[in-house]
């Protein structure tokens, strides 16, 4: 299972503009409604910071929990 695990990343890269376009959206939404959004952007980059890390790429998933949870303590 865990060599599975470990070989099966390559599922992420067809998916991930998916997620990029669901935070790109997310964004525009929370520009154009401001604090009021901001919980939906936190979850699009929390969702692509999932995907990342099943693809063992950490740093660029750090970035997007980082600012996720800093929306989460925004008023």
């Amino acid at each position: 299972m865990y060599r599975l695990w470990r070989c099966s990343t390559h599922f992420a890269d067809p998916t991930l503009p998916a997620f990029d376009d669901s935070v790109t959206a997310a964004r525009r939404l929370h520009a154009d409604l401001g604090a009021a959004s901001r919980l939906v952007l936190a979850r699009a980059l929390t969702d692509r910071a999932m995907l990342l890390i099943t693809a063992h790429r950490y740093p660029e998933a750090l970035v997007d929990y980082e600012e996720a949870l800093g929306h989460f303590g925004t008023p």
